[in-house]
């Protein structure tokens, strides 16, 4: 996040934003933040560089939980969301994953070619936890719809 102009919105369920403002066109990207119930106030930095995020019912540092699956699409050691973030990878279409690695067949959800039982339990794996990558239909959230969305997509086939 270093170097990134860090933005909320006021009201609702906090979501915020970040981009690169040295960046020429730079990619807005949306970050999935748990945790945070009040609404967002500002944003400091501690001591030790980390962003902090001051909402009405407390402050919070923001840092990924130690069980959080990063995407790392290319499988290159670096956050496919640290990669839109600073330009080294594209996103075009701003859906969060790189244009590399989008999927030809979008129901080959594990990634390996081809369709299998390995893709329902990973994708269903993902929806359980509520993951923004089980948003299969971009509709901007992790419903029940994903999941009539996804089957449909898996049956019919690539």
């Amino acid at each position: 996040m270093q170097g990134r102009y860090v933005f909320s919105q006021c009201l609702g369920t906090p979501r915020l934003w970040s981009f690169n403002p040295a960046a020429p066109g730079a990619t807005l990207v949306q970050h999935t933040v748990s945790g945070i119930a009040g609404q967002v106030l500002g944003f400091g930095e501690d001591a030790d560089g980390e962003l902090l995020v001051c909402a009405t019912n407390g402050l919070y540092r923001l840092t990924p939980p130690a069980d959080a699956w990063i995407p790392d699409c290319n499988h290159n050691g670096r956050s496919d969301e640290c990669e839109i973030a600073d330009g080294s990878a594209v996103d075009a279409n701003n859906d969060g994953v790189l244009d590399s690695c989008t999927r030809l067949c979008p129901a080959d959800f594990d990634a390996n070619g081809a369709l299998g039982v390995g893709d329902v339990f990973s994708f269903l794996g993902r929806w359980f936890g509520g993951h923004a990558d089980a948003d299969f239909n971009g509709a901007g959230g992790v419903t029940l719809q994903d999941v009539f969305d996804f089957l449909a997509a898996y049956f019919a086939g690539c």
